[in-house]
């Protein structure tokens, strides 16, 4: 990421302060009162539009201040590391704003920038009580007559419902010639006649309690036709494409979660003795520390990587988006359980230890696999791609000469590396076509394995990962022969998984042959890369290991001593 980038989400923490601090904006002091009264955080969001952070949601093009997706995605980390109940509620202005963006006309774009500017939130209206996330079925009504769209039905379950300031809902468009279509609206309700619609009231949830979870009822509710999206395509492309960006955005979410959590656990673990000797000095300890930190790290490098194909590499987002919002959000839950082994009984406590911050952020942090497509959808989305993925893998391992997929991924991986703009509708692809140009890189790598930047120790890992690559691609071609397996199949859904996994090992190999130590310390030697690959891979421990996991956990701490975010960017917090 460009340094001036960093530089500004650096000024974002300092003017949010230290969360523990009683005084500071965003404080957790504050977020856990929120949270214990399931009251909305109103006061966070002051703080957020007096800072005018959601000028960060605006394209540059059209004056605002968003360029490199991967700021914004640090942005929404540094909020989401104090509170994910007001990052949510933050971030999901985004995703009602992005189907504009991508297809509303100049008028409506103004009118957007123009919210933005006075820090409105808004929220996405897909999903109603019937039907869930199949938007397919959608029943509320968009009836035209003339030059006007009367709107009938409830949309359900919607992050900001009540009190955002503008919604942008997908409807089923009716005709007077009896044929009906999907079609998406940007409404102000500023506008809207308020004896014809209402919100539905709140939803009380498992985390995030002080979330407005709510909906938008409608009864013959006029709007004006030029509320309509347009932009040239069918609505469910725009509200496909849209979901494209937003699910690699919402990672941010998780790390910040994860950011919090892991503090608390070392910082537990160094102060807590036991046994005449601290929590930390325990080789098992270290040991799930070391793995937590690899894991935290690699999946700091798959947002980061994700976030840079939005504007790098955006027709091969389907794919991409997909593997982000499955693997990041996973392995934040997956990791919060393995802290709070460590963390023992306090994890469960509301107030006692640290203001009762692990117990909230564990519950919250779990919504974030639920929205933006959840994590079986986003692993359906792999699975109908790997057909055409494995076939064009193994076409390329075949015939390697030519290919320069490698050239072509490295802006993702160099961490000083700058990718910006945002893309253009037509940019984006409904499908990836076969085309993964990050698996591509891997591969045609280690068709010349002397050219790894790689270490006696590390390659046998990156071979085991090479091999049972291939071996996968292999597995999918065969599922695909005749009789072929269905796509939503049990047997698909393991292979996206693994997919998936084969996908974040190419990425670790990747970072470290691009990278070195002038780019980030973290690159100066392969201590957690091999760890990754030993869990990816699922290698036993050996009693090896324990130098490597000392290793790792050093430079845990040194990273929390020197008030770093847990990131291969080096970002100062407060």
């Amino acid at each position: 990421m460009s340094l001036n980038r960093i530089s500004e989400s650096e000024q974002l923490e300092a003017l949010l302060g230290d969360p523990y601090a009683q005084e500071g904006r965003l404080g957790y002091a504050l977020s856990h009162e929120y949270d214990e009264a399931e009251r909305f955080p109103e006061a966070h969001i002051d703080t957020l539009r007096e800072l005018g952070c959601f000028a960060h949601f605006v394209p540059e093009r059209l004056g605002g201040k968003l360029a490199e997706f991967e700021q914004l995605a640090l942005i929404c980390r540094v909020i989401a590391r104090r509170d994910l109940t007001t990052a949510i509620a933050f971030g999901q202005t985004l995703l009602g704003a992005l189907p504009v963006w991508l297809a509303g006309n100049a008028q409506q774009q103004a009118s957007l920038q123009q919210q933005m500017q006075e820090g409105g939130l808004g929220c996405l209206a897909l999903t109603e009580k019937a039907h869930g996330s199949d938007i397919f079925a959608t029943e509320v009504q968009a009836r035209q007559v003339g030059d006007q769209l009367y709107l009938n039905g409830s949309k359900w379950l919607i992050n900001n419902g009540s009190r955002g300031v503008s919604a942008t809902v997908l409807a089923k468009r009716s005709q007077p010639s009896g044929t009906s279509e999907l079609c998406l609206l940007y409404l102000q309700k500023a506008q809207m006649d308020k004896r014809h619609w209402q919100p539905l009231a709140k939803i009380r949830t498992h985390g995030i309690r002080g979330a407005d979870i709510s909906g938008l009822e409608f009864t013959e509710c006029k709007v004006a036709a030029d509320s309509l999206l347009s932009g040239g395509e069918p609505a469910l492309f725009t509200v496909i494409k849209g979901l494209q960006i937003s699910r690699i955005l919402c990672a941010g979410f998780s790390l910040g979660a994860l950011d919090t959590l892991f503090r608390l656990t070392l910082g537990f673990s160094r102060e807590r003795v036991l046994y005449a000797r601290t929590v930390l000095e325990i080789p098992a300890v270290r040991a799930n520390l070391a793995q937590c930190y690899s894991r935290t790290l690699m999946a700091d490098l798959l947002t980061q990587v994700g976030s840079r194909a939005i504007s790098h590499l955006p027709s091969q987002l389907s794919l991409y988006s997909a593997i982000v919002k499955y693997q990041v959000p996973t392995e934040a839950e997956q990791l919060c359980q393995q802290l709070s082994v460590t963390l023992g009984a306090r994890h469960y406590l509301r107030d006692a230890y640290q203001f009762g911050m692990f117990q909230k952020f564990m519950r919250d942090n779990q919504v974030v696999s639920l929205f933006d497509g959840s994590t079986q959808i986003n692993l359906g989305l792999i699975a109908s791609q790997l057909n055409a993925l494995s076939a064009g893998l193994l076409a390329r391992q075949a015939a390697p000469a030519g290919m320069s997929h490698l050239q072509q991924v490295i802006p993702l991986f160099q961490v000083q590396a700058r990718c910006a703009g945002f893309p253009e509708q037509s940019q984006l692809a409904l499908n990836n076509g076969g085309q993964d140009a990050i698996m591509a890189a891997f591969l045609e790598l280690l068709a010349e394995p002397a050219r790894l930047r790689c270490c006696a120790e590390t390659l046998p890992l990156v071979t085991k990962l090479h091999v049972g690559l291939l071996q996968l691609l292999r597995e999918i071609q065969a599922l695909a022969q005749p009789p072929a397996t269905p796509i939503n199949s049990a047997c698909y859904m393991d292979l996206a998984k693994r997919y998936v996994q084969y996908f974040s090992g190419a990425c670790a190999v990747l970072a470290w042959h691009c990278n070195d130590e002038t780019q980030a310390q973290e690159f100066a030697g392969f201590a957690l890369l091999q760890e990754y690959l030993r869990y990816l891979l699922d290698v036993p421990v050996s009693p090896a290991c324990a130098a490597r996991h000392s290793e790792i956990v050093e430079m845990a701490v040194a990273k929390v001593d020197q008030r770093q975010l847990l990131s291969l960017n080096r970002v100062q917090i407060s």
